[in-house]
C-alpha cells in the first residue's frame, strides 16, 4: 500500500510517498480504501515541527508543562495556582476574576 509519510521534522519537502505492508483488520475492525487525501495547514505545522505531539500519556503533561515554561505553547489559562492555594483559585473563578481557565500545579 502507498502512504505519504515523514520520518523527521523539517521542511515540507520531507513528505515522501512510501510503501507499507497491507494492514490486516483485527476482530471488530474494518479496512477501508482511501482514494484521495490531502495535507492541510495543521499537517504542515506538525511536519515542520511548529506543533509537536508526545507519544505517551505519561509524558503528555510533563511535555506540555515544559513547553509552557519555555514560552513555546500559549494556553487559555488565565492564572496558575499552587495546589495548596486551590481554594483561592476556585474563589477567583467564582468571582469571574480569571480570564480563560485556571490551572493547579501539582508536583
Amino acid at each position: 500500500m502507498k502512504a505519504m509519510a515523514v520520518n523527521s521534522y523539517g521542511s515540507i519537502d520531507r513528505l515522501a510517498l512510501i510503501d507499507l505492508p497491507e494492514p490486516t483488520p483485527g476482530k471488530n475492525q474494518v479496512r477501508i480504501q482511501v482514494y484521495w487525501s490531502s495535507v492541510n495547514p495543521a499537517d504542515s505545522k506538525v511536519i515542520t515541527g511548529k506543533v509537536k505531539f508526545v507519544n505517551s500519556v505519561d509524558q503528555d503533561l510533563a511535555q506540555i508543562a515544559k513547553w509552557i515554561d519555555e514560552k513555546r505553547l500559549r494556553t487559555p489559562i488565565g492564572k496558575t495556582y499552587e495546589f495548596k492555594n486551590l481554594p483561592q483559585a476556585l474563589h477567583q473563578l467564582e468571582l469571574g476574576g480569571v480570564q480563560g481557565k485556571i490551572a493547579a500545579k501539582i508536583q
